[in-house]
């Protein structure tokens, strides 16, 4: 298979061949290029990691999130050894300024290691939240977010002990991203949603309160 001249399979590409496909004009390719990165840190990652950091640190935001897509580990390559290194890394990116790289690691490679890898994820999530409570937006964005798709509807109670207290954050950008994962723990878990919006047992603000209450009661009506 190949797409534009460039084969599928990138196993031969040295890392400054990859490092040019995580720039391409092509979204696929960096695509490609990132998980072909995964794949090498998932056959060795005693080496690859070394690299993965200088990707990580690159003043490229595409570069960079090639390399936030190479933490996603998958299940059959993971240790819990594997994913605390892995989750190191991603605490590097978790307060990156640039939108392309925060869009793919809080709710998609965050929360794809929550999904996949619940016993070592959920627990550094929760000790970042306590960390950085009210600290730099987009580091509370980032955690926020990881629960905005399949992770908040695989663990909606984690969701709802976590999402409260990121609510308190004074940025709308948070308060936004604290809004779209508990409408989506509601798709999973209304009754809680609406019973913590209406209780704001945590200090949920008002304002996330009543549009997470509006959605999730009209959502309820309908059905």
């Amino acid at each position: 298979m190949e797409h534009k001249g460039i084969k599928t399979d990138l196993s031969d590409y040295s890392l400054s061949g990859l490092r040019e496909l995580a720039i391409d004009d092509d979204w696929k390719r960096r695509e490609e290029s990132g998980f072909e990165l995964r794949s090498r840190v998932e056959k060795d990652h005693m080496s690859m990691l070394i690299h993965l950091d200088k990707w990580l640190d690159d003043p490229n935001d595409r570069i960079r999130r090639a390399s936030v897509l190479a933490c996603m580990v998958r299940k059959k390559f993971g240790t819990p050894e594997i994913i605390s290194k892995i989750l190191i890394r991603i605490e590097k990116v978790l307060n990156d300024n640039s939108l392309y790289v925060r869009k793919c690691t809080g709710p998609f490679v965050l929360g794809y290691l929550g999904y996949t890898y619940p016993e070592t994820t959920l627990p550094q999530i929760k000790q970042w939240v306590n960390f950085y409570i009210n600290g730099p937006k987009y580091i509370c964005w980032n955690l926020a977010s990881a629960f905005s798709q399949a992770l908040g509807r695989k663990q909606p109670d984690f969701a709802l002990e976590i999402l409260p207290y990121l609510s308190e954050h004074n940025d709308k950008l948070v308060q936004r991203a604290v809004i779209r994962s508990l409408i989506n723990v509601a798709k999973i878990e209304k009754e809680k949603v609406i019973y913590l919006c209406e209780s704001r047992l945590i200090r949920l603000s008002n304002d996330i309160a009543s549009q997470c209450l509006d959605k999730a009661l009209n959502d309820k009506q309908k059905q």
